[in-house]
């Protein structure tokens, strides 16, 4: 039985829960452990330079191509921007009109009210 790589005290065969998926450095797709590649620039002079996971050698060539994912459609770049796929539209809700009502007071009716009101002031 292999213990969990990231000692985490798991003991099962196949720590799954720990590995998580990265993110395509051109397409912005999920890369999932065990697929894709990964690029790592030239280390002569600085050892803290990025590594970019690619989801395919598709993505991998578009990115040393220099092409802007914002302008290549599949892209979840491109998609976001152009708000495509979009599952919850929010709409707003439509508010319903107060309604005045008028009602009688104790000690004065509803017809002695409107009386008053439509009275010209002398």
């Amino acid at each position: 039985q292999l213990a969990c790589p990231l000692d985490l005290g798991c003991h099962s065969v196949i720590c799954r829960q720990h590995y998580e998926a990265e993110i395509c450095s051109f397409s912005g797709l999920k890369v999932y452990p065990g697929h894709g590649t990964r690029y790592v620039p030239c280390v002569s002079v600085q050892s803290t330079r990025p590594i970019f996971p690619f989801l395919s050698r598709k993505t991998e060539s578009l990115f040393h191509q220099r092409l802007n994912p914002r302008k290549v459609r599949w892209t979840a770049l491109y998609r976001r921007l152009h708000k495509k796929g979009s599952v919850e539209e929010v709409t707003k809700k439509k508010t319903r009109k107060v309604q005045k009502v008028q009602r009688a007071i104790v000690g004065a009716s509803l017809e002695v009210i409107r009386a008053k009101r439509n009275q010209k002031p002398e």
